[in-house]
């Protein structure tokens, strides 16, 4: 009876001396993402467009492809000329609006090679680097996906990213982690347009050499991912990553 007696005056001698104490227990500081909170949308400040987010992996996304610029006819080069310009599928501004608007590889990096930069992302968001779309496959894909593979690779990373909708032939993804990647074509360096519902072309912002970049593509009938380097000089879609 002692010893429990004992033990509760112990017992109410440490609470008093805790209770008179400020902060006894330390608290952990988290600090706040630099950009926001992932999968909240975010607003362009150039040109007050919105886009979804999506956080897959360790990984940040636009869950929408990048649609900023000035239209120009799809027999124009684009050109370093302090502006941002797009092409929209068969020249059509109303395109864009669905899937975004179509860059050469120079206009996209904002005529700069190096990799990762900010390119015509909105501020706190850059263009993948190759190894960083690798990184994505991985995540959403069912089995391992080599990174130095040239080509079709994976099992199933096409099919999960795909949109729900939009494909040809009723051929749509799963859409299993909230990517949403559209069939939006691509510019010919021709000037012409083409693959609309059946292809989505991405650059990456990694060259292959001074005249091609590698870049990845989805196609409706299949559910890999292919990895191919395209000359620069086509129009692709692009996505940005947080930074």
């Amino acid at each position: 009876m002692k010893k429990i007696l004992l033990s509760f005056i112990l017992f109410l001698f440490i609470l008093s001396g805790l209770i008179g104490q400020k902060n006894p227990i330390p608290k952990i500081k988290v600090a706040p993402k630099a950009n926001g909170i992932c999968g909240d949308p975010i607003i362009d400040s150039r040109d007050g467009r919105t886009y979804n987010t999506v956080q897959i992996g360790t990984q940040c996304w636009m869950a929408e492809n990048l649609n900023i610029g000035t239209m120009i006819d799809g027999t124009q080069n684009m050109s370093d000329d302090g502006s941002i310009e797009k092409y929209c599928y068969n020249n059509e501004e109303d395109s864009c609006l669905v899937y975004g608007g179509l860059y050469q590889w120079n206009e996209m990096m904002q005529y700069n090679i190096t990799t990762g930069v900010q390119g015509i992302c909105p501020l706190g968001w850059h263009l993948p680097t190759d190894a960083e779309w690798c990184t994505l496959e991985n995540e959403v894909d069912a089995g391992t996906v080599s990174c130095t593979i040239e080509g079709w690779r994976g099992v199933d990373a096409g099919l999960n990213l795909k949109s729900t909708t939009g494909w040809y032939s009723g051929l749509n993804g799963t859409d299993l982690y909230g990517f949403a990647a559209l069939t939006g074509g691509m510019q010919h360096s021709n000037g012409s347009f083409d693959f609309l519902l059946w292809l989505g072309f991405f650059w990456s912002s990694s060259e292959y050499d001074s005249s091609k970049a590698w870049s990845q593509y989805l196609d409706y009938s299949r559910d890999d991912i292919a990895r191919p380097d395209y000359t620069k000089i086509q129009g692709f879609s692009v996505r940005c990553m947080q930074y």
